[in-house]
Formats: structure tokens, C-alpha cells, sequence
């Protein structure tokens, strides 16, 4: 049980944080640069109380998972505010469950068997059915505008498969590290990209102190969070950390559409619907 709690715990701040971020006027990178200053603080407090020495090759493999991260985040963070945060999820978490899932499962042998393989792709398909069936068709948008969006979406949700697979190489030879002492260069990873994408894009605006503190109290719970997710991949394996990581998509598509008000029109039915395979989909996956 508390191996599964820890696993839970990374969603449920992933699935609120965008309504949080909802509520914070700024730009989608000062959230971003927020967030990671948060993690960043969270990350130098765990590892205060750490006794250990993090070598070059593991720094280097842990501060290219922040990047990576960062790439990821930014594009959702860019959807939130473009498309909603109720069709940001489905489409970034479908994209991440086939990526990582296949990544930890074949790649990192966690599907050790034909029955763990057949089990997994029955699995993804159940989930990719409920993604297709959150899509609300019925809404009118600027497809223009729209696909721009998406494509930039889909192709910075990659990030995330980095970020989860790269730690999995630290403990692929030795199953007794402790992946939480590495959050530090990870987090380092995500200060660095925000900072790099503020000087190409965003260089010259200013955010308020309430507005910065506001973006930094996020930031902290997405510190505790991803010091959860890396536990959850130590004692639950990737695979299954990533799946109950994303009990995200149903807190953040509940509160997208009843607290945001988005997609307004769409059948509840049917949300309810897509929302019941992902989770039978991700159930199969982790018995």
C-alpha cells in the first residue's frame, strides 16, 4: 500500500497544478521558470540531508533528464493557455504511455515475457481508445491555430519520455541506488532550460513579487512530486511508476471541464467513458 501511495502521489499534484497555474497571471514560460525555481529549492533541501556523492556520468545523465523535462513541461504549459488544459492531457499522456511503456517494458525488460508484452499493448490500446474518445469533435476551433498547437504539443511531450527513461540507466546495474539523491541535477536541468528559453524568448518582462511567489509555491509542490516519482521508479519499477503517475489525466480533466468550464457541449457520457478505459487500460498494465 505504500508503495502505491508514493506512485499516487506525483498525479495528484500533476492533476492540480494546471488549475493552480490557471489562476497565475503570467506567461506560460514564467510558470515555467517558476516551477523549476521551485523544484530546484525543494531538491536543494532533500539534498542537504543526503550523505552522498553523485559521480560526473550520473550528474550529467540526471541534469539531461531536467532538460528534458523542461522541453516537456514548457509545451504543456504552452497548451494549457492554447488549447485547455482538458485537451492538453489526453493527447500529452497518451503520447507518454506508449513512449514510456514501451521504452521500460522492452527496452529496460520489464515486460520479461510474451504474456507481460501481449498484456501491455492490450493495455495501450485500451488507453489510446479513451483518448480518442475524450476528443470533443463538436467543439468549432482555428484549425490553423489549432494545429500549430498541437504539433508543438506533441513534439515536446518527447521530453518526457527522457526524463523518465534516463534515471532508469543509473539503476539498471545496481537496484539498491536511491534515485532521490539525483534530484538535485535534475533539477539543475530544468533551472537551465528555463533560463536558456527566457533569454531567446521572454528576456526583457518583468512578474510581480506576488505573481513570482504565487509561481514558486507551485514550483515546490512539484518538487515534492518529482521526489516522489523518482522513489515510485526505485520501488515500483518505471513502468508502473509512469501508469499510476498518471492518475494526472482524470484529476486534470475533471477540473478542466467542471472548474475551468472547458469544453462546454461535450457529452459526459462519453468524457466519463474515455476516462474509464485509460484507467482499465492502466490497471492491465500493472497486474
Amino acid at each position: 500500500m505504500q508503495n502505491i501511495l508514493i506512485g499516487l502521489f506525483p498525479g495528484v499534484i500533476w492533476g492540480t497544478a494546471p488549475l493552480l497555474l490557471y489562476y497565475i497571471p503570467t506567461s506560460s514560460l514564467k510558470k515555467l521558470s517558476g516551477t523549476t525555481l521551485g523544484i530546484c529549492i525543494i531538491s536543494l533541501v532533500i539534498f542537504a540531508f543526503k550523505d552522498k556523492e553523485i559521480g560526473t556520468g550520473n550528474f550529467l545523465i540526471f541534469f539531461i533528464s531536467g532538460v528534458a523535462w523542461g522541453i516537456g513541461q514548457y509545451g504543456q504549459y504552452i497548451g494549457y493557455t492554447s488549447l485547455g488544459v482538458s485537451k492538453v492531457f489526453p493527447i500529452s499522456t497518451g503520447l507518454q504511455i506508449v513512449g514510456n511503456s514501451l521504452i521500460g517494458g522492452i527496452i529496460f525488460n520489464e515486460w520479461s515475457n510474451g504474456y507481460q508484452v501481449l498484456k501491455g499493448l492490450i493495455g495501450i490500446f485500451l488507453i489510446l481508445m479513451g483518448i480518442v474518445f475524450s476528443n470533443n469533435k463538436k467543439q468549432p476551433d482555428s484549425i490553423k491555430r489549432s494545429n500549430y498547437y498541437y504539433l508543438i504539443l506533441i513534439f515536446t511531450t518527447s521530453g518526457y519520455w527522457l526524463y523518465s527513461a534516463l534515471p532508469k540507466l543509473v539503476t539498471a546495474n545496481n537496484t539498491h541506488i536511491e534515485l532521490s539523491a539525483f534530484l538535485l541535477p535534475q533539477a539543475l536541468g530544468m533551472v537551465f532550460v528555463a533560463g536558456i528559453l527566457i533569454l531567446l524568448v521572454d528576456q526583457n518582462s518583468q512578474t510581480g513579487i506576488t505573481v513570482s511567489i504565487c509561481n514558486l509555491a507551485v514550483g515546490c509542490l512539484f518538487g515534492f512530486a518529482a521526489f516522489a516519482y523518482l522513489l515510485s521508479i526505485s520501488v515500483n519499477g518505471m513502468v508502473n511508476a509512469f501508469l499510476m503517475s498518471q492518475s494526472n489525466i482524470i484529476i486534470a480533466t475533471i477540473l478542466g471541464v467542471y472548474v475551468l468550464k472547458e469544453r462546454q457541449g461535450t457529452s459526459k457520457m462519453k468524457l466519463w467513458s474515455s476516462l474509464l478505459f485509460i484507467v482499465l487500460g492502466a490497471i492491465i498494465i500493472m497486474i
